[in-house]
């Protein structure tokens, strides 16, 4: 994987699913079973009662759902790379893993105990970030939890795969504080990337819904 520093001019969210399409197996066979992020994980598990219920938006393969569902959580799947699904359900058989748009999912207010967005926030715009923020608040229970892991930056680059370039979106802690500014953050922590990951670090946001 190569990556492009050259800015934007447009929102490539059109090619994202065609992305992962692409890189699915060398994603699964990357990531699935690598524990960096353990520690974050386990605070963010801390954090819920016991069976809570998850939503985890753009779950890629579903590892992570996978971790939160053998501690006990009722969890829900959500990608649009369809082939991204298709090896987590075949890798994860008691999953429930959806294909489907982050940006177009609909729920009932107050539904989960929590909501999972892992790398897969940055891949949308800015203004496509405050909505998908804005449904995961409705969609929490009172004091829910959400958790996010984003890349820490300024503005925004490509990421490239061959001829496919993937919007991606790099945050700073000011603009996350005023992403959530109807949550409360509990904790905002990092740690410097692998080789094998884009170069900037990643920054782990646990917070919890003001009522």
């Amino acid at each position: 994987m190569s990556l492009s520093h050259t800015f934007a001019k447009s929102d490539l969210m059109n090619t994202i699913a065609k992305f992962y399409n692409k890189i699915a197996t060398k994603y699964s066979q990357t990531f699935d079973n690598n524990t960096k992020d353990r520690k974050a994980l386990n605070k963010f598990l801390k954090t819920l009662k016991k069976k809570s219920k998850i939503l985890d938006l753009g779950c890629g393969t579903g590892r992570f759902a996978n971790y939160y569902a053998k501690r006990g959580h009722n969890v829900i799947g959500i990608d649009f790379s369809k082939e991204m699904i298709r090896i987590g359900k075949r890798k994860y058989k008691n999953l429930k893993l959806i294909h489907k748009d982050m940006l177009k999912i609909k729920y009932k207010k107050e539904t989960f105990d929590a909501i999972c967005i892992t790398y897969s926030l940055f891949h949308v715009t800015k203004n496509n970030a405050k909505k998908v923020i804005k449904n995961s608040y409705n969609w929490l229970k009172p004091n829910g939890i959400l958790f996010l892991v984003l890349q820490e930056g300024h503005g925004h680059i490509y990421f490239k795969e061959g001829n496919l370039k993937a919007y991606t979106k790099l945050y700073t802690k000011k603009e996350i504080k005023t992403l959530l500014k109807k949550f409360k953050i509990i904790l905002i922590c990092s740690r410097k990337p692998k080789d094998y990951e884009m170069p900037y670090n990643k920054l782990f946001i646990i917070a919890k819904k003001k009522n």
